[in-house]
């Protein structure tokens, strides 16, 4: 089966994976599409 993913652009710029501003709005929008149901368990996958 083919896997189909989306990417979400949440700034300007490249993701800095050492910046810790980064990695809080990444998590931020992470938490948020799980409390929609919109990010798959790991289980899930």
């Amino acid at each position: 089966k083919e896997q189909l993913g989306t990417l979400i652009i949440t700034k300007k710029g490249i993701f800095d994976g050492e910046n810790q501003d980064d990695i809080d709005k990444a998590n931020d929008v992470e938490i948020q599409l799980l409390n929609l149901g919109l990010l798959p368990l790991i289980t899930e996958v």
